[in-house]
């Protein structure tokens, strides 16, 4: 015999069966649906540059793992050896025609981003001439989108870079 209480809770399970397959799994619910990395270029009071860049840890730690052919650390972790590696290939920057070196500072977790902190090598006065490009994950994602947030010379300036395009002068 069906009850009111047995048929609403067989018209639940059914509802959330067909949210289940409709949306995915639950696994496949929490990924994140955005292909997004985000850097931020900053020239110091003294002439020092700093990058800071913000990606999410599974994307990153796989693009890292195939373009360094090296492993992937337990928790989406890779070496920092390989994620200065994969940025170099990826993120470039150059100043009057003169390739800026970083060196990393700091790789961090944060839930499911990473962090990366990155110095330049040298000096700049300025960032007049400079060219700037941001490659990242864009081998992994048709849809990804790079945001860059450059600060210098008092003022700010937003870009975005997806798949195909080359370097961008700043203003």
């Amino acid at each position: 015999m069906r009850t009111p209480c047995t048929i609403r809770l067989r018209g639940i399970a059914v509802v959330l069966g067909l949210l289940t397959i409709l949306v995915g799994s639950p696994r496949t619910a929490a990924a994140h649906p955005l292909h997004t990395a985000v850097t931020e270029l900053r020239l110091e009071s003294d002439g020092a540059l700093s990058l800071r860049v913000r990606t999410f840890a599974d994307d990153f730690s796989a693009a890292v793992a195939r373009a360094t052919r090296t492993a992937v650390l337990p928790n989406h972790r890779v070496s920092d050896a390989a994620a200065t590696r994969y940025v170099a290939s990826a993120v470039r920057l150059q100043v009057a025609g003169v390739a800026v070196a970083w060196r990393l500072v700091a790789q961090r977790r944060d839930g499911d981003v990473t962090w990366l902190e990155f110095r330049a090598e040298r000096s700049w006065p300025s960032l007049r001439d400079a060219r700037f490009v941001n490659r990242m994950l864009m081998e992994f994602h048709a849809d990804q989108v790079n945001v860059l947030k450059a600060q210098y010379d008092g003022r700010s300036f937003t870009t975005l870079f997806s798949r195909g395009e080359g370097a961008k002068a700043l203003p």
